[in-house]
């Protein structure tokens, strides 16, 4: 199951209503390294190679980085 949202860490809302970690005009998603890359090749598919590039350079940095 994947959430819509990751809650913020906050001190809770008295009246009860969630708050999420979310702006109005911004989305934060949370990709593994293989979701990324399934991300990449569709955003090639696509043609847009430029948006393509720059998220395979945030993967191609993920992969350089030692293993915990």
């Amino acid at each position: 199951m994947v959430s819509s949202a990751m809650p913020g860490s906050h001190v809770p809302d008295p009246t009860g209503e969630p708050r999420l970690n979310v702006e109005p005009d911004r989305l934060h998603l949370v990709l593994g390294p293989t979701e990324l890359d399934i991300v990449v090749d569709a955003l090639r598919s696509v043609g847009n190679i430029e948006l393509a590039e720059h998220f395979d350079a945030v993967l191609r940095q993920f992969s350089q980085r030692p293993s915990r």
